[in-house]
């Protein structure tokens, strides 16, 4: 019996057996050659290991699914696209890890838990998951070792990162946290090089053991919307360059910052954002120019933009909008003059770019 035969073969006993089943049972494709699949509609739950290692290339997973077991798909190496149900709850641990082909997935509002190494070595080049979303906890090294993730955007809801979740990223330029994060776990971001900037939001209590190590490239650190300095761990700034780090902190809790021993270290600058009117227009660099004018955006991408979002510091969203086309205009509500925000575009090439900029 041929191949192709074979694999017939066994879609048909497989479809029969899904024709009384609710679910894709564990290690169901293991190993197996199959490259395409679309599971059938009725099907509640994928299995643990139900494609691990296998040759899938593409697979869509229908409306009703609520969760993809522990290592579903780790392994597939040639998986490039995968279609994930808005009914979607759990990515288990390890569910994609190692989908080095990976590159774009978008992640349904109703996900409320990422699993441990879930997308670990895939090739993720961006996570930035919708306006609604309802994620609450993303697991331990969840990311680690995404060589090409350049940018990532928390959901305002986020309130558990798991230790190490984005360490080794070292495309990782963009971070926005969220504002209800009360912890930076060890390692969240050790040996991302080229991170430059970091906005912490108001909620944070503690910086965990080497939480930045090896951000080389980090520069400022905007922690205005603190009132107490965050309790570091050991070696949190380990290979920053403290001299050249300028970090921006409220007035009144400025001396308290100076006064300790790893947040002392860097150039703290009391009563200021740091920002300027607008910080944009950076060019081909960035592909994204941003001129504002009191509460209206004029905004102008390399690209044409496939989704806009605007959020304060804290990782509250002001914006989410589809638009389709390289420039655009946009108005705020009243009440953030004074307050730096992010202009976050993920354009139609899949390319994610973020800039700061502060209303007059």
């Amino acid at each position: 019996m041929g191949m192709n035969m074979a694999l017939s073969v066994l879609m048909a006993l497989v479809s029969a057996t899904w024709a009384y089943a609710d679910v894709v049972g564990p290690c169901a494709f293991i190993g197996s050659d199959i490259e395409s699949c679309h599971i059938p509609e009725g099907t509640v739950s994928v299995g643990e290991g139900a494609f691990a290692g296998s040759s899938l290339k593409e697979i869509v997973i229908p409306e009703g699914v609520v969760s993809i077991g522990d290592y579903a798909f780790s392994g597939c190496r040639s998986l490039a696209s995968v279609s994930l149900p808005s009914s979607l709850r759990v990515i288990g641990t390890g569910a994609f890890a190692g989908c080095e082909s990976l590159e774009d997935v978008s992640v349904p509002d109703a996900v409320e838990m990422i699993g441990d190494s879930a997308f670990r070595g895939s090739g993720l080049m961006s996570f930035v998951p919708g306006p609604e979303s309802k994620l609450r906890s993303i697991g331990a090294i969840s990311f680690y070792g995404c060589d090409d993730l350049a940018t990532v955007i928390f959901p305002s809801g986020l309130s558990h990162v798991g230790s190490g979740a984005f360490m080794g990223c070292g495309k990782l330029s963009t971070i926005i946290l969220p504002g209800y994060l009360r912890e930076l776990p060890d390692l969240l971001f050790a040996g991302d090089s080229l991170i430059a900037e970091i906005s912490i939001p108001g909620s944070l209590l503690s910086v965990g053991d080497a939480a930045m190590d090896g951000c080389s490239g980090l520069r400022r650190i905007d922690a205005v919307t603190l009132d107490r300095v965050p309790e570091p761990g050991a070696d949190v700034w380990h290979g920053v360059p403290a001299a050249g780090v300028n970090l921006y902190v409220s007035e009144s809790a400025g001396q308290a910052f100076r006064a300790d021993p790893q947040w002392g270290s860097f150039n703290v600058i009391s009563g200021t954002t740091g920002v300027e009117d607008v910080m944009a227009d950076s060019g081909s660099s960035c592909g994204l120019s941003v001129v504002a004018s009191g509460s209206v955006f004029e905004i102008k991408a390399s690209e044409n933009i496939k989704l806009l979002r605007i959020y304060t510091v804290d990782g509250r969203l002001l914006l989410s909008a589809s638009i389709g086309k390289a420039e655009t205009s946009v108005s705020l509500p009243s009440g953030n003059a004074g307050v730096p925000l992010f202009v976050s575009a993920l354009l139609e090439n899949g390319q994610s770019v973020t800039t700061k900029v502060l209303l007059n």
